[in-house]
């Protein structure tokens, strides 16, 4: 059976079940889920939330305790919950599908446990370049304070659909390495949490996948040569922070389509689950209006102001 992996943090359980649901109505195969938390960041109720929502979808799941130290830090918009792709890539067996939490599965993302091409086959992992900096000119990779990305330059991976073999992984001696590289991560200058560990500690050891296996939903920064089949919004904003009616998302940061089809997920997750316990709902709809990003008065103006100067 196809599996699974994830980590999250309370901010992240309405957009992991978004995600898990889009794999489901769009999979051809049974897949289960393993998602890796720590008790301090996911709570017991989320963890009964999760639980409850993935019964009704007929999903298997497990979880997997993990401890995050000091060192596992957020970055930017990265959670510490990040750092659960290399804990459970030193406790896992075989192959796992590391998916971020704040992307879509589309028709055809299973295919990436089907098609040979896509495995990593005798390589630790299967990536997408990253559109964010692979694009850069040479000189601003080499320039770049970022070790991983002077490293990797164009070939520098996004981490966030990640196909990893775990037994290769533990093979090259990755979980005593890693941890000594994420201890070093100031002074080398990463930027991207665990994905600059991972770039600097792999580096060529990688399968590449076409880039529609993980399409970065930036109106600014990816051109769509093939329909996705992972849409990822990597960075911010994320789609979730917007009401369905939001002038905000007029700024031009993501697509409009790619946050209507997000929202599409979002409604039809929260109405299937409000048929089967409308309790349970509630309870999604609560949270999707806790992740929304209030709107201020202070935005509006700025918004108009940028207009204007246009």
């Amino acid at each position: 059976m196809c599996k699974i992996v994830s980590g999250i943090d309370d901010n992240y359980v309405l957009p992991f079940l978004v995600m898990v649901y889009s794999a489901k109505v769009n999979s051809t195969k049974q897949f289960n889920v393993t998602l890796g938390y720590d008790p301090t960041e996911l709570s017991l109720s989320s963890i009964d939330l999760i639980s409850q929502v993935l019964r009704i979808l007929e999903v298997p799941l497990e979880f997997m305790k993990i401890l995050l130290t000091e060192d596992m830090k957020p970055r930017w918009h990265i959670s510490s919950a990040a750092y659960s792709r290399l804990l459970l890539a030193d406790q896992i067996s075989g192959l796992m599908l590391w998916l971020d939490s704040d992307l879509i599965c589309l028709p055809g993302w299973d295919s990436i446990f089907t098609d040979e091409k896509n495995l990593p086959n005798g390589m630790v992992m299967s990536v997408v370049r990253d559109a964010f900096v692979s694009t850069k000119g040479i000189d601003d990779l080499r320039r770049s304070s970022n070790e991983s990305v002077r490293i990797m330059g164009s070939d520098y991976f996004n981490s966030g659909v990640a196909l990893i073999d775990c037994d290769i992984w533990k093979s090259q001696n990755y979980p005593q390495l890693w941890p000594t590289i994420l201890m070093e991560a100031d002074i080398r200058g990463f930027e991207y949490a665990d994905q600059c560990v991972l770039n600097f500690l792999i580096q060529r050891q990688v399968n590449y996948l076409p880039s529609n296996y993980n399409s970065l939903a930036s109106a600014k920064t990816h051109s769509r040569k093939k329909e996705p089949k992972f849409l990822h919004f990597a960075g911010g904003p994320k789609p979730w922070s917007f009401a369905y009616f939001d002038f905000r998302i007029l700024r031009g940061d993501l697509f409009l389509s790619d946050i209507y089809k997000y929202f599409w997920y979002q409604s039809k997750l929260i109405k299937i689950i409000k048929l089967n316990d409308r309790a349970l709902g509630s309870m999604l709809a609560n949270e999707k209006k806790r992740l929304r990003t209030p709107l201020r008065f202070s935005r509006i103006v700025e918004f108009i102001k940028e207009k204007i100067n246009l």
